[in-house]
């Protein structure tokens, strides 16, 4: 989960409009991918148009894509292209030994204090994207913590875990983590995960579906994953009327019947 960070308004539409990502002032991404454009994290991996690169302009280009603040205070686009082999630049305060284990997958993320030149001391998650294979740092100060999860309330040292990127395991055996490589901003061992918010007035609910595992690989779909809990299906049934009341984004309900459909295929919940 991640605190929104831009204003739609402010995208540089003829940039996303030049690389295919928008036409005539709409945006081309699916509901998802444009969220975690304004959330400031990465999309899922995106055809792009009309790419330089080396003085050539490539026709099609595969990628994720994030969005950065110009020192003049302007949105521009950060692109993240799937690298054949690993990129040997690391964040200057890793270690060849903490990339070595981040690259290999021994280690998911690493959780660090460092110094910026511009704000002082900050709290920084360093993960390395198996996709794309690069090197993502995000300062803590983005990641949004959910105060519940499946309905059950997270604990003060939970929610700390939960903001250094450590997994989090709730009594009905699910486990999560925050990442900053994929577009939803969750990984778990269950394919689909509810989290809220409280707010001041009231709960807002979150449904994330098409999660990936804990390393950060596609699941394979089994009983296990798609085990959803008495507390997972309260927060599913509060989620739809609260959309309900509020008719807000049927899309979402689309989703909702979606991801019921694939629970009723036969595997034990």
């Amino acid at each position: 989960m991640n605190r929104k960070l831009f204003k739609a308004e402010a995208l540089p539409l003829p940039l996303l409009e030049k690389i295919g990502l928008a036409s005539d002032g709409r945006i081309l991404l699916i509901k998802e991918d444009f969220l975690a454009l304004l959330s400031g994290v990465r999309t899922q991996v995106v055809k792009l148009h009309g790419i330089s690169d080396g003085g050539q302009t490539l026709d099609e280009v595969h990628a994720k894509i994030s969005l950065q603040k110009t020192n003049e205070g302007e949105l521009d686009v950060m692109f993240h292209p799937i690298y054949k082999q690993s990129e040997d630049v690391r964040p200057q305060y890793v270690s060849k030994e903490e990339a070595a284990q981040l690259q290999d997958g021994t280690v998911n993320v690493i959780w660090k204090q460092v110094n910026d030149p511009i704000i002082g001391k900050k709290e920084v998650v360093i993960e390395f994207d198996q996709e794309t294979h690069e090197f993502v740092t995000t300062d803590t100060k983005k990641i949004l913590v959910p105060d519940l999860v499946n309905n059950e309330e997270l604990t003060p040292a939970q929610k700390e875990a939960y903001r250094k990127g450590k997994e989090v395991e709730l009594s009905d055996g699910t486990v999560f983590r925050y990442t900053g490589t994929q577009r939803e901003g969750i990984l778990s061992n269950r394919v689909a995960i509810i989290a809220s918010i409280i707010l001041d007035g009231g709960i807002s609910y979150l449904l994330f579906e098409g999660l990936k595992s804990l390393s950060g690989k596609l699941h394979t779909y089994n009983a296990e994953n798609r085990k959803f809990s008495e507390g997972y299906d309260n927060a599913l049934q509060e989620l739809k009327e609260q959309y309900s009341k509020q008719n807000l984004d049927a899309s979402l309900d689309d989703s909702i019947e979606h991801l019921q459909r694939k629970n009723k295929t036969g595997l034990s919940r």
